[in-house]
Order: structure tokens, then sequence, then C-alpha cells
């Protein structure tokens, strides 16, 4: 499947709330600009922060 199939088959669910996520990992294949093409992306800044709460290792 391409990942405009895959995003179309996701987007085909029918969940509340539902939030799909694409994490763009450097590849050099085009899938980015058949994403923004498909789908008429926009480039948006966003950030997110969230404190974790930490264990040691050894304390798990």
């Amino acid at each position: 499947m391409t990942i405009i199939e895959n995003v179309r088959s996701l987007l085909s669910l029918y969940y509340h709330n539902l939030e799909i996520i694409i994490v763009n990992d450097g590849s050099k294949d085009d899938s980015m600009q058949k994403l923004i093409a498909a789908y008429e992306l926009e480039s948006t800044s966003f950030l997110f922060r969230e404190i974790l709460k930490l264990r040691k290792f050894g304390d798990l």
C-alpha cells in the first residue's frame, strides 16, 4: 500500500476523537509531497512539552 492508501484507510475508520499522526522520518522518497498534494496539507509549528515522571532502571 502507498502512504496515500494507508492514510485513506485510517481516515475511513470511525472512532471518536481520532487523531492520525504521520511522522516524517527524513526518508528521501516523495511520501511527504504525495501527502501534501493529496490532502492539501499546510505547514504548522507544533510544540509538545510534557514532564515525564522517571524512575531509575533498577527501581522497576
